[in-house]
């Protein structure tokens, strides 16, 4: 259960737009609900006015032609330092936004630093890694989409995979273990598990209250998301994503995963 305290003041809702709009919704009726049970009645004015688009402390921000303006996110910015017309909370979804220019992006920060205490920010977003490291570190990130349950590896397996990601200096116990992956049939599962333990990682660096996939090594992501800033392991699941879409397509997957290890050994 979900109470309005609890709620942050700017979340990242990753995945498909109906899923993330739904979210998006249910997020606006909590923060307003008429009944205040930590969830929403989805019967009071409030909620009846959410559902039909007509609740004058929502607003939606959606790109003009190819992108999300600088324009367009002033205009909310000026908008939430205003008090709320029927609600307790002014609520902003702003769709696609990935598509925000940079020049956007960066004038949203101060605000998402500094937030002003009857808002709340929604950024739908279907690919995070084009949002700029700075804002998804003032954000919640929720995923409504689950990508990460493919796998199903040995625990032998995982302790390999898992020490080729946290130990970062070159040794041999890592050629050895190179040279075992080659050997495995599936190495799109090997890729999927460290795809869930980045994303592990970035849920930990952001503070995220999404559940962690690998709950087991919880400690251990915890320590990983020091070492790394948002903006490398943004681009780290980007590499990894690339490199299962080049095992995909027949490509050389020896060299693939030789590639991608060399960019995590960096």
């Amino acid at each position: 259960m979900t109470c309005t305290r609890d709620l942050f003041h700017a979340y990242i809702l990753v995945g498909p737009v109906e899923e993330t709009k739904r979210e998006a919704i249910n997020i606006a009726k909590i923060a307003n609900c008429l009944q205040r049970n930590g969830e929403f009645c989805d019967n009071c004015k409030n909620c009846k006015k959410i559902t039909k688009g007509v609740f004058a402390d929502l607003r939606e921000v959606k790109p003009e032609g190819s992108s999300v303006k600088i324009e367009n996110i002033r205009e909310i910015i000026f908008d939430s330092y205003l008090t709320p017309v029927e609600g307790r909370k002014k609520i902003y979804i702003v769709y696609d936004a990935d598509k925000m220019t940079l020049e956007a992006q960066n004038s949203f920060l101060k605000t998402l630093e500094e937030p002003p205490s009857e808002s709340i920010f929604l950024l739908l977003s279907q690919n995070i890694k084009n949002l700029i490291p700075t804002v998804v570190s003032r954000c919640r990130v929720i995923e409504k989409v689950k990508p990460y349950e493919k796998y199903d590896i040995s625990e032998e397996w995982a302790e390999k995979l898992i020490y080729l990601v946290k130990e970062r200096s070159f040794t041999l116990e890592k050629i050895d273990i190179y040279n075992q992956i080659c050997a495995y049939e599936d190495k799109e599962t090997l890729l999927e598990f460290i795809l869930t333990l980045y994303r592990d990682i970035l849920v930990a660096k952001t503070n995220s209250k999404v559940r962690l996939f690998n709950e087991n090594y919880r400690n251990l992501i915890i320590n990983l998301s020091d070492l790394y800033s948002i903006g490398e392991i943004i681009g780290i699941i980007d590499r990894i994503n690339k490199t299962i879409e080049y095992i995909k397509s027949r490509g050389n997957e020896n060299l693939g995963f030789f590639n991608l290890l060399l960019a995590l050994w960096r």
